[in-house]
């Protein structure tokens, strides 16, 4: 369905295999003690009953669906790729509603739902100090971002972001390395086309 009816990202092609090595990589992200899914041990009482592990699962199975197999499709495209995806993660995960923009959804660990990302932006505060163009503005799209390169990094995962010009890529990746405390060690190198 991707190769024939969508549509991917101008000069940023995949291949089947990266779309599959994808996937693999979110759901071991996802699927891991941090979110409350963790191996049995003799003596440990677990975080979550099994049945909350059991819909934690399948919602992670969702995110990673839409987050590796639909990431890297043009913006054309995503309203198709939702129609066709939407119901084969129904057929497993029910809480995949009929109308929510798949892209805009996250997982909230405590309550064992979908949650819009929406309900997770964090509020801005305005610092006059800071220069103009470190200043990030939460939205949607900045906070689903985060959340995915928080999510692989923590897992120790290599993440490429790509886009069209302009869309806040460095800012939002700068943005993560400035508030990540001393987990990495970051140097900037700026590249351009032009």
């Amino acid at each position: 369905f991707i190769r024939e009816d969508c549509m991917e990202a101008p000069g940023i092609p995949s291949m089947d295999n990266n779309l599959v090595t994808s996937y693999l990589r979110m759901l071991t992200t996802f699927i891991c003690e941090e979110h409350g899914i963790a191996p049995e041990e003799e003596g440990v009482k677990p975080a979550k009953t099994p049945e909350e592990e059991e819909t934690l699962s399948r919602l992670y199975c969702a995110i990673s669906a839409i987050w590796s197999l639909g990431a890297n499709l043009h913006e054309s495209s995503r309203k198709k790729f939702m129609a066709f995806l939407r119901p084969k993660l129904q057929s497993f995960c029910d809480q995949v509603a009929d109308d929510s923009d798949l892209y805009r959804m996250c997982v909230n660990d405590e309550t064992c739902l979908f949650a819009q990302t929406s309900t997770i932006v964090p509020h801005f505060n305005f610092d006059i100090n800071e220069p103009f163009f470190n200043i990030l503005v939460p939205t949607i799209e900045t906070t689903g971002q985060r959340y995915l390169l928080e999510n692989l990094m923590r897992a120790s995962f290599n993440v490429l972001v790509s886009g069209e010009t302009g869309v806040g890529k460095s800012v939002v990746i700068q943005q993560f390395l400035n508030t990540a405390g001393d987990t990495f060690a970051t140097c900037a190198a700026n590249f351009s086309a032009q």
